[in-house]
C-alpha cells in the first residue's frame, strides 16, 4: 500500500518516471542519477565506493544524518574516490 502512495504522488507531481528504491545493501549493481544515504559514518564510509560507482556521470549523492563531528572522515573518503564535486550544505538541529 505504501508503494502505491509513493507512485500516485510520483503520477500526481508530473514526475512519473522516478523510481523509489529502499536498500538494506549499497552494492547494488544498478545506476542511479540520485542516491539519498541516511545511514551512521561507519556504515557509509564503508559503502562510499559502491555509491560512487553508482551513480550516473552527472549523479549526485545526497547525505543526511551526518554528525557534524563525523565530516572530515567522510569528506576525506569523498577526495579518495574521486567525487567530481562536494557541496556541503550543514544543518544543525537541537535536541533537548
Amino acid at each position: 500500500m505504501e508503494h502505491f502512495k509513493r507512485q500516485e504522488n510520483f503520477e500526481q507531481n508530473h514526475a512519473g518516471a522516478i523510481r523509489l528504491v529502499q536498500s538494506d545493501t549499497a552494492d547494488m549493481n544498478e545506476q542511479f542519477d540520485i542516491i539519498l544515504a541516511n545511514i551512521n559514518r561507519n556504515v557509509l564510509l564503508d559503502n562510499m565506493k559502491y555509491l560512487s560507482a553508482q551513480l550516473n556521470t552527472e549523479g549526485q549523492l545526497v547525505l543526511s544524518g551526518i554528525l557534524e563531528e563525523d565530516l572530515p572522515a567522510i569528506q576525506k573518503q569523498q577526495s579518495n574516490i574521486n567525487y567530481h564535486s562536494l557541496k556541503q550544505t550543514c544543518v544543525s538541529i537541537g535536541f533537548a
